[in-house]
């Protein structure tokens, strides 16, 4: 069934409403447009042999980011959403818990399967030091793009 402003709905509820799609379209951007600024002046700089590389680099950074988008935001959202809590806080809090969460899942990949040591010549693990600044890192990336989605979707302009 089609609303009459052209949104997706199911029964009387939307489904996402064209600024939670606007909202999930430039949580990562904050994330996101300083890497690949500094990727565009690497690639500026590049070498034709390097350009492919960093291409390659680029696109992979871009999915990482709207993977994890999706697959994070995506259920924090419909679950907020679900129990009507609106506040900032709830999204960041929830955000910030699913950063510790893929830090809690990439030490555990690490430690189940550790990466040869040409990969990490430093050793640098998870599991220590390094894993808990990833895990700080990540959550203030998370808790940046999840401010971006609720200014986007979900906070209501004050009139």
């Amino acid at each position: 069934m089609a609303a009459a402003n052209g949104e997706r709905t199911v029964g009387r509820t939307s489904v996402l409403q064209k600024r939670e799609i606007l909202g999930f379209t430039l949580a990562p951007l904050p994330v996101l447009a300083p890497l690949l600024l500094m990727f565009g002046l690497l690639f500026l700089a590049a070498q034709p042999g390097e350009s492919a590389i960093l291409l390659g680099e680029m696109l992979k950074l871009v999915l990482a980011a709207y993977g994890l988008t999706i697959l994070i935001g995506l259920p924090i959202h419909l679950f907020l959403r679900w129990r009507r809590w609106n506040s900032l806080r709830a999204y960041l809090g929830l955000s910030v818990l699913g950063a510790f969460l893929v830090g809690g899942v990439l030490a555990v990949r690490q430690r189940l399967s550790p990466p040869p040591m040409a990969e990490n010549p430093f050793g640098l693990h998870m599991w220590g030091r390094a894993g808990i600044a990833v895990a700080i890192t990540l959550a203030i990336l998370f808790a940046l793009s999840a401010w971006v989605f609720w200014r986007t979707a979900v906070r209501r302009p004050q009139s």
